[in-house]
């Protein structure tokens, strides 16, 4: 969890992008119910370290 981070505005992972932001999560809340097989209920909360640049 220390080391999760959140990019926004990626399209290309080959290539480093304008619309690219990198944000590290401060707190992670998964669904009570995941089951990593079949992947059922896959969703989870994440709080962001700092705000999210929305245009």
């Amino acid at each position: 969890r220390d080391r999760l981070y959140i990019r926004l505005g990626k399209h290309n992972l080959l290539v480093g992008e304008n619309t690219e932001q990198q944000i590290k999560a401060e707190k992670i809340i998964p669904y009570p119910r995941y089951n990593d097989r079949p992947h059922n209920n896959d969703v989870m909360l994440i709080k962001l370290r700092k705000p999210a640049i929305l245009n």
